[in-house]
Order: C-alpha cells, then sequence, then structure tokens
C-alpha cells in the first residue's frame, strides 16, 4: 500500500499503559464493520492497519491477548480495554492495528470496507445525512446542566 504516513508512526492505549512504534508502511488499512469488531471495540466499525510484525514494537507494556475466536486474537490493555492488536493465527506475515490508538488516526487512511452488511443501518450514509455539532459547544452544554 503506497502512504504517505511519516515514519516512525507511534501510538498506544487511552491510559499510556502500553505503547507503540511502527517503522515501515503499512501493507494495507481497512475498515471492519464485522459483529466481532463492534463488539469488542463497542464501535459501529474499526480502523485497521495491517503491518509486517517486524515493523512493530512495543515500547512500553504489552497488550494482554484474548482468543476471540477459533482462529484469531485481540490485544489490548488491561488496565484502560483499549483495543490495541487483532492477529490471525495463521498468518504470521501480518498484525493489524487499531487505527484510532494511532498518536495520529489521519496517518494512514482506510483505501477499503469489509463487513459492510454487518453495519448497523444507522451507518448507511451517516456521512452525508448527520450534520458536524460543535464538539466543544455540546460538551460545554453538558457541563452546565
Amino acid at each position: 500500500m503506497a502512504s504517505q504516513a511519516q515514519q516512525p508512526l507511534t501510538g498506544g492505549c487511552s491510559c499510556g499503559a502500553v505503547r507503540y512504534e511502527i517503522s515501515a508502511s503499512p501493507i494495507n488499512a481497512g475498515i471492519c464493520h464485522c459483529a466481532d469488531c463492534q463488539r469488542h471495540s463497542g464501535a459501529p466499525f474499526v480502523v485497521w492497519l495491517g503491518i509486517d510484525p517486524k515493523a512493530f514494537r512495543l515500547t512500553q507494556g504489552a497488550p494482554t491477548e484474548f482468543a476471540s475466536s477459533s482462529w484469531a486474537s485481540r490485544g489490548f490493555c488491561s488496565a484502560c480495554g483499549s483495543t490495541l492488536t487483532y492477529r490471525v493465527n495463521d498468518n504470521k506475515d501480518e498484525i493489524d492495528i487499531a487505527g484510532g490508538s494511532l498518536d495520529d488516526p489521519s496517518a494512514a487512511a482506510p483505501r477499503f470496507q469489509i463487513f459492510k452488511k454487518d453495519s448497523p443501518r444507522f451507518m448507511r450514509g451517516f456521512d452525508e445525512t448527520l450534520p458536524d455539532k460543535d464538539v466543544e459547544a455540546y460538551f460545554n452544554g453538558l457541563r452546565d446542566r
């Protein structure tokens, strides 16, 4: 995958207990809408970056691994629960990194989507139909209650 991402890419979990570095451009980057990704992330989809495992290095802590199926495992921070990695057991040539765990999530844009049929109905056309909301005003309004 041709990527304009600056190397190395860095990222980690929400609490900072797990940090990593990626020293090569992603092999691929895509959005997964499958039901498993929805359940594990708590979101309607996950952006995954396929990385050569030799280009992935933990710089602090380590994810806890969970066998989420008979063919794959997921890594997450045991302290804060952040979704971090996905590995297909029989594929030693790739580890998937959760795009939202990058310090700059826009560094590697998705190029495809999978399991779109599993996507919640409200996701269909959401970019075009939902208005942008001023997040700062929204949260300030909640604080004022």
